[in-house]
Parts: C-alpha cells; sequence; structure tokens
C-alpha cells in the first residue's frame, strides 16, 4: 500500500516493516486523529493466508487490552485482498536505542522495566501473552513513559489447564516457536509452549541489557547463544547495579519456570520496592507514601488511592460495582501462601511465616471461616488452579493472595481480597513498615480484609488486638521454629525447639515463642525422641511465661489445656482452657482438634464429631486433620465414614505411618485382616516410619495369634498392652493393664472410647476405672452399644 486512502484513513509515509507487515502513518478522517495501520508486507503475499490469519490474530490479542503503557487497537479492516489493522501511533525512540554502551542508569531501568511489568500483568491477567518481548518492541515516548508494542507473535492462553498448547491449528503450530532467540526462555526454545513465565524470562534479558548494555547469554552465533541460555548462568551485572535489583533479575532467568516470578505484577512491585533514588544512598524506599505508589503484586488496579502519611500505602480496586453493597457474602476465607518478591530464595521462608502470621491474625474473627496454615500451603504453585476451584475445593467465598517484600530491616506486605467464585477483585492494600512493627502490621492486615466484609460477620475487628513491637532477630528464628515443627516429623520438631529457644534468648518478652516452644516439647514427647513426662515440667513453665506476657494468646492457651488433658486430668480446666483459645481465635484447627479428645473421654459423641469436623473443615488439606476426624469418625462408630476419612488422609500423605497404623486396627477389627496385614506392612517399609508393635500386636490378637500378640504386647505401654489383652479376651490382663496406666497416668482418656474394649464395658471393674479418673462412667459403659454405622 502506497500513499493514498484506505477506507476513511489517509496514509501519509511508510514508518517500517517487521517480519509479517508494513506500519504506515495515516489519518482517520472520521475522528481526526493520526493512526498507525498495519498491512501485509508486499513481497508476503505467497502466503497470505497465513499472514492474514495470523495479524488477526494480533488485532483479537491486543483489542482486548487497554493500558497506558500497551500500544491500543483501534480497528480492524480489510480492502482489496489485504488485511489490515489500525492502532495508536506512538511517537518516540525504540528503546534498543536509548540505551548506552555500559546500560542506563538502574533508576531509569528500573522505573521502565516497572512499567513493563505492569502492562505484561495487565495482557497476562486477560490470556494475552506477548512472546517477543526485545528492545526494538519498546518505545519510550517524549514523555519519558514507555510503550509495549507490537504483540504480532502474540497468542490467546489456553483457556483451561488440558490445553498442551497456545496455538490451537496445524498452521499455527508452525509458529508456535514465533519470537527473537535471543530473547526466548529456555522451555520455549526446548518446544513447550510459551506461557506468562515465558515473558517474564524475556522481560528478565531486556531488564539486564538496560542495565548492563548487554544481553546475560552471548556468543559469536545465534546456536551458540541458544546454547548458552539453555546451560550457563547469566553474566554478572556491573558492580554500580544494587544487589536487590540483581536478584530481581536472576529471580526472572531462573531456567526452571517454577522458580521464576510466577505474575507479571510480582516483579512490578520488586522493581519499585528497590528502585534507588538519586538524592539518598538507600536501597529501600522510606519516604513518604506518595513514594511508594503502585506497588501492589496481585492484579492491575483500575484506581490508585493514596491514604495516609503513616509509612503505609493503600491501593484499592475500583471495578464494576464499587458498592459495599454489591460486595458477595463472605462466610469462608482463604490466605494462599504470599509470594516472596526478594529475588532470594533464602527469604521464602519470612514470606510463608507471613502467610501463617496472618491466616492467626484472621482466624481471631469471630463467625469467619479461615482456612488452615497446612492446607493454605498446599497452594503454594498452583499453576493448574483457577482462584473458582481453589475456593469449592476449600469452601470458601474468598481467597486473600498477595506478596512479601523484606529489605534490610523493612518489611512490605501487599494482599488482595478476590471473591473466589467469580475471580472479582474486591480490594487490595500494600502496607511498608519497619520489621521491629511486623506484629502490628499483620494486625493491621488483618482488620482491613475484615473491614471489607464487616457487614458479612458477627463483630469482625474486634478480635484482632493490636501488637507491640519485637526484635527482629528473634522474630525471624520464631518463623523458622513454626515452619521447621510444621514439617511434622521429628528432625523437624527438634530443629523447632533450638529456633525457640534462640528467639527467647534474644528477646525474652517474646510470648509466641514461649509457646512455641512448649508446644515444640509437647512434640518432643508425641514422637518419641524425649521420653514420656520427661519434658512436661518445661511445657508447664513455657505456658506460663507464654501466659503471663499475653494473655491473648490462643495458642498459649491451647497448650494449657494439653497439659490439663493429658497429665493432670483436669477435665474442667481443659475444657476452660479450650473455650478460651475459641473464644479468642474462632478458627483455632488445633483447639478444635484438642476439644474433640475431650469429649470422647467424657462419652458427649456428638459434641466431639462436631470438634473433629470443625478441625478438619478448617484444615481440609492436612492430613493430619482429616486423619483426627477418622479417628473419632472410628470411635463414634460411623465406620464407612471412618474408613473414607482413612483413605482421603492417605490420598492426602501417602506416607503418613500414623494413617496407616490406625486404619491397619480398623480392619483388624472389621475382621478384614488380609487388608490389615497388606496396609499395615506397607507402613512399615516406610523409611520414615518407626516400628508400631502396638497395632501388630492388635492385629496378630485379632487373627488369633496368641503367642505372638502376647510376645509382641510384653513390649509396649501399659494401655497399649490392655487393649490388646481385650481383643484376646482376657479380661483380667486387660484390666491389670488399664490400673498400671492410671496409675501412671500414661492413660489417653480418649481411649475409653475404642472398640477393643467393648467386651469389657459390661464389667463392673471398667465403671470403676473410668470413675478412677474423676469421670461419669454412665456414658462411656454404654459407649459400644450403638449400632454399628450409627
Amino acid at each position: 500500500m502506497t500513499a493514498g486512502t484506505f477506507g476513511h484513513y489517509d496514509v501519509v509515509e511508510l514508518l517500517g516493516s517487521g517480519g509479517m507487515g508494513a506500519v504506515y502513518r495515516a489519518r482517520d478522517t472520521r475522528l481526526d486523529r493520526e493512526v498507525a495501520i498495519k498491512v501485509l508486507r508486499p513481497d508476503a503475499r505467497s502466503w497470505t493466508a497465513e499472514a492474514r490469519e495470523r495479524l488477526l490474530r494480533e488485532a483479537r490479542a491486543i483489542s482486548s487490552l487497554n493500558h497506558p503503557h500497551i500500544c491500543a487497537v483501534h480497528d480492524i479492516g480489510e480492502r482489496g485482498g489485504e488485511t489490515f489493522i489500525v492502532m495508536e501511533l506512538v511517537s518516540g525512540t525504540p528503546l534498543g536505542d536509548r540505551v548506552p554502551l555500559h546500560g542506563l542508569d538502574p533508576e531509569t531501568a528500573v522505573r521502565w522495566g516497572a512499567q513493563l511489568a505492569d502492562a505484561l500483568e495487565h495482557a497476562h491477567q486477560r490470556g494475552v501473552i506477548h512472546r517477543d518481548i526485545k528492545p526494538s518492541n519498546v518505545v519510550v515516548m517524549p514523555s519519558g513513559q514507555v510503550k509495549l508494542v507490537d504483540f504480532g507473535v502474540a497468542a490467546r492462553a489456553p483457556a483451561a489447564p488440558s490445553d498442551t498448547t497456545v496455538l490451537a491449528t496445524a498452521a499455527e503450530h508452525a509458529v508456535a516457536a514465533a519470537g527473537t532467540p535471543l530473547y526466548m526462555a529456555p522451555e520455549v526454545i526446548r518446544g513447550a509452549a510459551a506461557d506468562a513465565r515465558s515473558d517474564i524470562w524475556s522481560l528478565g534479558v531486556l531488564l539486564h541489557e538496560t542495565l548492563s548494555g548487554t544481553r546475560p547469554f552471548e556468543g559469536p552465533s545465534r546456536e551458540d547463544v541458544t546454547t548458552a541460555i539453555l546451560r550457563d548462568a547469566p553474566t554478572p551485572l556491573p558492580s554500580h547495579v544494587p544487589s536487590e535489583i540483581g536478584a530481581i533479575v536472576r529471580k526472572c532467568l531462573a531456567k526452571d519456570p517454577a522458580a521464576r516470578y510466577q505474575r507479571a505484577g510480582e516483579i512490578r512491585a520488586a522493581l519499585e520496592a528497590v528502585q534507588p533514588r538519586a538524592s539518598a544512598g538507600v536501597r529501600w524506599p522510606v519516604a513518604p507514601a506518595a513514594m511508594l505508589a503502585g506497588v501492589l503484586a496481585l492484579g492491575a488496579l483500575a484506581a490508585v488511592f493514596l491514604l495516609a502519611w503513616n509509612g503505609r500505602s493503600a491501593w484499592f480496586t475500583a471495578h464494576s460495582s464499587p458498592s459495599n453493597d454489591a460486595t458477595p457474602d463472605v462466610r469462608g476465607l482463604a490466605v494462599l501462601p504470599l509470594r516472596n518478591l526478594g529475588g532470594d530464595d533464602g527469604q521464602d521462608f519470612f514470606a510463608d511465616g507471613m502467610t501463617s502470621a496472618l491466616i492467626t491474625e484472621l482466624a481471631k474473627v469471630e463467625s469467619l471461616k479461615v482456612i488452615s496454615h497446612t492446607t493454605a500451603m498446599r497452594y503454594r504453585d498452583r499453576a493448574d488452579r483457577a482462584l473458582p476451584q481453589i475456593g469449592a475445593e476449600l469452601g470458601v467465598d474468598a481467597v486473600v493472595e498477595g506478596s512479601v517484600l523484606r529489605a534490610g530491616d523493612r518489611v512490605r506486605i501487599s494482599v488482595e481480597l478476590v471473591h473466589a467464585g467469580s475471580d472479582r477483585h474486591l480490594w487490595a492494600e500494600s502496607y511498608e513498615r519497619p520489621l521491629r512493627d511486623v506484629l502490628a502490621l499483620q494486625g493491621d492486615i488483618a482488620r482491613a480484609v475484615v473491614a471489607q466484609i464487616q457487614s458479612r460477620v458477627i463483630q469482625p475487628a474486634e478480635r484482632v488486638l493490636p501488637h507491640r513491637t519485637v526484635n527482629p532477630d528473634a522474630y525471624e528464628s520464631y518463623l523458622r521454629g513454626e515452619l521447621s515443627i510444621a514439617q511434622g516429623n521429628p528432625t523437624g520438631v527438634d530443629r523447632a525447639v533450638a529456633y525457640y529457644e534462640r528467639a527467647i534468648e534474644i528477646d525474652p518478652s517474646f510470648a509466641p515463642a514461649y509457646s512455641g516452644l512448649a508446644g515444640a516439647r509437647f512434640a518432643q514427647e508425641f514422637w518419641g525422641t524425649a521420653p514420656f513426662q520427661s519434658n512436661v515440667g518445661a511445657v508447664r513453665a513455657h505456658v506460663a511465661r507464654a501466659l503471663a506476657l499475653d494473655p491473648n494468646l490462643a495458642d498459649a492457651h491451647v497448650m494449657r489445656a494439653r497439659l490439663l488433658l493429658n497429665y493432670d486430668w483436669d477435665w474442667a480446666g481443659t475444657e476452660a482452657a479450650l473455650k478460651e483459645a475459641i473464644r479468642l481465635s474462632p478458627g483455632h484447627s488445633f483447639a478444635y482438634e484438642t476439644y474433640c479428645w475431650l469429649l470422647l473421654g467424657q462419652g458427649r459423641r456428638d459434641e466431639a464429631l462436631a470438634a473433629a469436623r470443625t478441625a478438619a473443615s478448617l484444615d481440609p488439606r492436612s492430613a493430619y486433620m482429616v486423619f483426627t476426624e477418622a479417628r473419632v469418625l472410628q470411635r463414634a462408630r460411623h465406620l464407612a465414614e471412618a474408613e473414607a476419612s482413612y483413605k482421603r488422609a492417605l490420598e492426602l500423605d501417602p506416607g503418613f505411618p500414623a494413617a496407616l497404623g490406625q486404619l491397619a486396627v480398623f480392619y483388624a477389627m472389621e475382621g478384614r485382616l488380609a487388608e490389615a496385614r497388606e496396609v499395615l506392612d506397607r507402613r512399615d517399609r516406610l523409611p520414615s516410619a518407626r516400628p508400631a508393635p502396638w497395632a501388630r500386636a492388635v492385629l496378630e490378637a485379632a487373627s488369633g495369634n496368641e503367642r505372638v500378640a502376647r510376645g509382641l504386647a510384653g513390649r509396649l505401654s501399659a494401655n497399649n498392652q490392655a487393649r490388646v489383652y481385650a481383643v484376646l479376651d482376657d479380661a483380667d490382663a486387660a484390666f491389670a493393664a488399664l490400673e498400671r496406666a492410671i496409675e501412671t497416668r500414661s492413660f489417653n482418656v480418649a481411649q475409653w472410647s475404642d472398640r477393643e474394649y467393648d467386651k469389657l464395658r459390661p464389667d463392673p471393674r471398667f465403671a470403676r476405672l473410668v470413675a478412677r479418673m474423676g469421670l461419669d462412667p454412665r456414658p462411656i459403659v454404654e459407649w459400644g452399644r450403638w449400632p454399628a454405622g450409627q
């Protein structure tokens, strides 16, 4: 096409040509504005059909985008067999022409990089990937802003996780590797479909080039560069580039897509947070809130509102219905793992700790179901799950997602509240504080989240209490202890003890560290790395100190309840402590888990079931909580449900020794001996499993192998001996063992409901033993008379 008219567009001049089209400056005679028109190159007529389809795809892809840093599409048309699109006319200089020999100054490079990341976040949220990010496709406008142009090889991202390629037809598949190889991500070079993380790699290459003047992977030929991309580490950035910026670029350039930033908005937040300032020697923006605008890590915001001069910035999303009255009801909430934006994988523990702490804060809200930490952390890599699917799996109405950025002695957390069912963004905000104020920061975020759903919950804000400052080193040790004990194994528990003790050494007034240490010492006895009752004195002291420092610490009340339940047999005190813990933190799953054992021991079957089900609903992807529900269902004689729950726990954690052992006993008591033996053998083959002679002894007793069962029983504690002898119908030996267990206080009160004791219940000695523990024997004696499956 030459000068003349093209529909109602008067062509003025040729601006340039690309791989598949020529671009002209033209005037829109209807709207009296200058535009750019892209048509097929004249020498590309031999592949008109393919080129036409690609050009239309380009137009369709970018016509849905409306962003200040993306070239806009105005129109699509045809004339004389030529297909054309009408685009915004972008005036300026290609970015490549603005990069000097040794790179741009870091402030400019980071500012432009953040703008491009924001543009990509907008595109990716709408299913569009660019696939050809390079300096020549970025224009620096006279205003000093940059604009991303030429989505000529952009494509709609897969509509469903099952899609394997970005381009659908056979003809399109031939250009699946379209783009510039020097900027291609390793997985695309290998033939995988491009996705948002491929764009993130390309942006990392571009950032490296603008900061240094050279690309991170070089070679004498294109093949050499491709080999370097696949195999080599990126070349170092110049020494004048701040290390925080270098860490961000390196994270973008991780060979494994899962190790990169997963969303472009995270790069934007990280870049804006570390943007250098010419007037100060700091690398963290501790200036007023105006310096922090735009730091939200998730989502392209439709409106930005500056809130206050108090060290925090807030951004609120304006959507189609701004009225709070239109906000969907929120009765259940999940906090998805916050992402670490620092570029240092060694700080992942800090982001995980912030996730856990925010969950703890929100769990204090009455009438709001908050999914527990164990389940939330299973969604760390959720690339194959959309938010509606996550909401359905967890039974929640909304999710909180966001990011954490720690630099020196400061921390920033950006969060967003999203309605799970519709993926509708309801609210977003970003906070930045000194690390010593992190406890107050967590409370502020929880209050802000709850304020957005205040009309949907009862008394939302009063449950989130203010916090004092904390020594940053003590808090880091505490977080490491929390994550260690969450591993659920003896090694993690022992490591947690050391971390909690270190936190207390640094800050003797930090109450959560004492509560954590009490829990770890208690867990050492559970795992058998400390003898039974050997840690009870230390646990008592740690719990007392925690409550003296913070009477409102729900964790400490739960630990006090465990002391009263397992060591003191103070049933009224246990119940009071648990009710106080639940009052302070209605979403505390372990408070309900502990409560169900007390209720079982007292013969309060329906209440025990309700408590166990509540615990499991708060932590639905925790194998331990589902396992707990199975044990209570079994003891309540809901046998079919119990078996299903055991199997569900093992689906979540196939190598869970306790679940395999209990399932084997369940099968043995059902007379399903072959299944019991297979499951128990599978358990004992686990590398992490300690021997379980009690389960083997019950199985042998149920199988009629009395000699073997008695031999195994001789190695057991008194309470487990009683179970084996009861299965062997040796009432005298069983009652003698129960006497010893009660005398030594090694009997778990919930065991009175075990099926093994059903044949002993009519014996008068049974009621007398129950009474010796300060319990009403009547419901315990009647326990086994319910019809099976009731």
